[in-house]
C-alpha cells in the first residue's frame, strides 16, 4: 500500500520544518515526514531546509553561520507570521524525544548538497542510535557521495538516492551504487521510468505531491511513498483507493448490496481483480488487476457476468 509522508511536515498549513508542522502531520494520519538536517555553527544537527534562513524567518544569513543560540532565538513562522505564535528552528534531537514512541518513519534528507557539512553523518547516526531508530529512518541526499559516506557507517538502514533529473537507468543505478530506494521529482516518473526501477527491486519515494489527481495517479500506479505539503488531502485519497479495493460493496446503493458475481476476460486468466467495482447504472462494472510488470491498474476489457440479485419487491424489480 502506497504510505503517505509529510514534506517538511504539514507545510501546506503551518510553518514548514518545525515541531508544530510535525505534530500537526501526525494528527493528520501521516505515515512519516521528511524533514531536513543541517549543522550549525557549534555543530548542532537542526532541521532547516533552505542554506540561508531568509526566507523562512525572522533573520538573514547562512545556517551554517548561526550558533544554536542563535537560531533558536528566530522564528521559523514564515508566511504564517502572527498565525500560530513564536515557531523556533527545531533541533534533531528535539524532533527524535518528539517521535520516537509513534510509529512514524522519518526520512532524514542530509543537506550537503550545497555545503558538506564536515562530520555531519556521523552526528546523524549517533543520535539515530541514541533514540533506537534505526528501523524507523530513510536517509536520503542529493549529494549522493554522503550517503556512500553514511552507509559506511551504517550499512543496516535504508538510504535513498535523491534527484531532480531525468536520471537515464535510475534503477540500475540505485542497483549499481547499492541503495534501495529512490526519491525523484513526481514529474520525471514516466512509465518506462517507472517499469524499470520496479525490475530492479527499487522502492520509488517521489516528491513533492500535492492534488488530489496526482496522488490517485501514482497511488494507481503502485508508487511506494508519496511525500506532499497535505498529508491530509493524500491521507484521504490513498485510503479512499484502498478502502473501495478492500470493501467493493461497501459504497453501492442498497439494491446492489447482496450482488454476487463472477467474471472471465479474453485472455482466460481467472486472477481474481484487485478492485472491482460498479461504476454506475444496472450492470455496468469495472474490473481490474496489476500488470505483472507495472503494476498500475489497468481496466479488463472483456468479461462475462453471471449476476444474481435477491429481488424482494416488485418495486425493486422495477428498478432493475
Amino acid at each position: 500500500m502506497t504510505k503517505n509522508f509529510a514534506h517538511r511536515g504539514f507545510s501546506g498549513n503551518y510553518p514548514e520544518n518545525t515541531m508544530l508542522a510535525f505534530r500537526k502531520a501526525v494528527e493528520a494520519g501521516a505515515d512519516g515526514i521528511e524533514l531536513d538536517v543541517q549543522l550549525t555553527s557549534d555543530g548542532i544537527p537542526v532541521i532547516f531546509h533552505d542554506e540561508q534562513v531568509d526566507r523562512t524567518t525572522n533573520g538573514s544569513g547562512y545556517v551554517r553561520d548561526h550558533s544554536l543560540e542563535a537560531l533558536r532565538a528566530l522564528d521559523a513562522s514564515f508566511r504564517f507570521t502572527g498565525q500560530y505564535g513564536i515557531n523556533p528552528v527545531p533541533t534533531l534531537r528535539e524532533y527524535f524525544t518528539y517521535i520516537q514512541d509513534t510509529p512514524i518513519v522519518t526520512n532524514i534528507e542530509l543537506k550537503t548538497g550545497v555545503f558538506e557539512y564536515h562530520g555531519i553523518e556521523e552526528k546523524v547516526w549517533a543520535m539515530i542510535q541514541e533514540f533506537g531508530l534505526e528501523e524507523k529512518v530513510i536517509i536520503s541526499s542529493f549529494n549522493h557521495f554522503s550517503i556512500l559516506r553514511m552507509r559506511a557507517l551504517a550499512p543496516d538502514l535504508k538510504y535513498g538516492l535523491l534527484s531532480e533529473t531525468w536520471l537515464i537507468n535510475a534503477g540500475k543505478y540505485c542497483h549499481e551504487v547499492g541503495v534501495s530506494c529512490y526519491h525523484p521529482f513526481f514529474r520525471n516518473l514516466t512509465p518506462e521510468v517507472v517499469h524499470e526501477l520496479k525490475q530492479y527491486g527499487i522502492q520509488i519515494n517521489t516528491y513533492t505531491v500535492n492534488t488530489e489527481e496526482d496522488v490517485r495517479d501514482l497511488a494507481s500506479r503502485g508508487i511506494d511513498i508519496l511525500i506532499g505539503n497535505y498529508p491530509d488531502l493524500t491521507g484521504w485519497v490513498i485510503n479512499s483507493i484502498y478502502a473501495r479495493c478492500r470493501n467493493p460493496l461497501s459504497a453501492r446503493p442498497a439494491p446492489f448490496r447482496a450482488a454476487r458475481f463472477s467474471y472471465s476476460h479474453s485472455s482466460g486468466s481467472n486472477v481474481p481483480p484487485l478492485c472491482p467495482y460498479i461504476l454506475s447504472g444496472r450492470f455496468r462494472i469495472r474490473l481490474s488487476m496489476p500488470d505483472a510488470e507495472t503494476q498500475p491498474l489497468i481496466p479488463l476489457r472483456f468479461f462475462v457476468l453471471r449476476h444474481q440479485f435477491p429481488l424482494k419487491s416488485a418495486q425493486t424489480r422495477k428498478r432493475l
